[in-house]
């Protein structure tokens, strides 16, 4: 982690302002991330677009970071996991991650800063996505299709945030894209 806290503090210095003015895009791309790293961008950065991509034939753990998306972090602080990030991009969709990426979209922006449904401290809770960008990532390529059921589920959770499937924006009243 100290490599982190020297770069991004020696790139604030030389740039003359905190990290947590400059609003980041964080790629992880074939990666397994520990939760920490992840937990440090939350604590020190201003994260407000985050991609998650993986080779389908490589594979990586990335989807193991979906369900903490939607949920405070297990760590003692209690805190959303990336609470700025206001784009999300992933190519992980496929039939074992549909409902964990529709259940994270639908928890994060479900939550309100006076949600009952967190017990203890309170927790500051995260901005909603304007954006949720969303693309086929499994091995088998006549697979990716629409699936238009998983798609307006997440349309739904989304509310109101601009969903697009392969780079086209979908659109619930007509169920095509616009």
């Amino acid at each position: 982690m100290d490599h982190f806290n020297e770069t991004f503090t020696w790139l604030a210095d030389l740039l003359g302002v905190t990290l947590a003015e400059i609003p980041l895009h964080l790629v992880l791309n074939d990666c397994n991330p520990d939760l920490s790293y992840l937990e440090w961008f939350t604590h020190r950065t201003n994260l407000t677009t985050l991609t998650l991509s993986a080779n389908s034939f490589l594979g990586s753990g990335l989807e193991d970071i979906i369900p903490f998306l939607g949920n405070p972090t297990p760590s003692p602080s209690s805190a959303w996991l990336l609470p700025q990030v206001e784009v999300f991009k992933t190519n992980l969709v496929h039939p074992q991650s549909k409902d964990q990426i529709a259940d994270m979209v639908k928890r994060r922006q479900s939550i309100s800063p006076q949600s009952s449904e967190l017990t203890g401290p309170p927790v500051a809770s995260p901005k909603r996505f304007r954006e949720i960008w969303l693309a086929y990532g499994g091995r088998d390529s006549s697979v990716s299709q629409v699936d238009e059921g998983f798609l307006l589920k997440v349309v739904r959770a989304a509310e109101g945030a601009d969903v697009y499937w392969e780079g086209k924006k979908w659109a619930v009243s007509d169920n095509f894209f616009s």
